[in-house]
């Protein structure tokens, strides 16, 4: 009876020992996995894709001044009417209104605008001016003329008619040029942008595997990626146009850049 509680309780003993051996095993197999999936390398990479545009953008001002506030905006609505029909021979995508106003003019004396001290004013000096202004003065007074104007945004794919856009509306009656820009089109925008997305990927992927490779590493693949896309016009200014004559406007685009940024986190064995 002894010798059979004996032989029991050794195989017992064997059978927890075995248990207990098989379980250290698989941590350790669980732990070195777990390990191995946190190995990550992490990268940043830009990518580019350059080109000549294919969209102008020309926005033009006029304005009109008057006593009269309503024969101001009448004269306002002649002169865009005049601006609206010039264009008309041209390749124009799209034409619209971005800013209209009307407000009434205001004059201000010279002998009533305050004295503005510099750093190197003296104390008297400013003391001796300030008392010289009426008491009485109104810096700013209306001079009974209202002024009515209006922007206006011109898009176009012809970039070869964009100096003969701004001599038609200037000799309609167009006061001011605002701005003269190149960029891209939608579907030119979304090209440039895949291509910049390709060569900033290309770029992670060389620089993994560089650094992969110098600490005898593995990648196993990619856990997560970032993105981050910039563009960047770069818009042409023109003074305002004072003087009408034969030569045309000239207008030379430059090329537009479009930038992908990406960080990739790649895994590793």
């Amino acid at each position: 009876m002894d010798n059979h509680f004996i032989i029991l309780i050794s195989i017992i003993t064997f059978g927890f020992i075995l248990l207990v051996l098989f379980a250290v095993n698989n941590f350790t197999v669980l732990g070195s996995n777990f390990k191995n999936n946190s190995n990550t390398i992490s990268v940043s990479a830009t990518g580019t894709a350059s080109s000549a545009p294919d969209e102008l953008t020309i926005v033009l001002s006029a304005k009109v001044d008057d006593p009269s506030p309503q024969k101001a905006v009448s004269g306002l609505a002649v002169i865009t009417n005049k601006i609206l029909n010039s264009l008309k021979n041209f390749n124009v995508e799209s034409i619209q209104t971005t800013s209209y106003n009307l407000y009434q003019n205001t004059y201000c004396p010279p002998e009533c605008q305050p004295f503005q001290p510099t750093s190197s004013s003296p104390p008297s000096e400013v003391v001796l001016n300030l008392s010289l202004i009426p008491v009485n003065c109104r810096p700013c007074i209306a001079n009974g003329t209202y002024e009515a104007s209006e922007e206006i945004t011109i898009k176009t794919l012809n970039l070869s008619s964009g100096g003969g856009i701004i001599d038609a509306a200037v000799n309609a009656g167009a006061n001011n040029v605002e701005r003269v820009s190149f960029g891209f089109s939608d579907n030119k925008s979304n090209q440039l942008s895949l291509q910049a997305l390709n060569d900033s990927l290309l770029k992670a992927k060389q620089k993994a595997s560089t650094i992969a490779s110098t600490l005898n590493l593995k990648i196993t693949g990619v856990q997560n990626v970032y993105l981050n896309n910039y563009y960047y016009p770069q818009p042409l200014v023109f003074a305002t146009p004072t003087i009408k004559n034969s030569v045309e406007t000239s207008i030379i685009p430059g090329n537009q850049t479009v930038t992908a940024n990406v960080e990739v986190v790649f895994s590793t064995s």
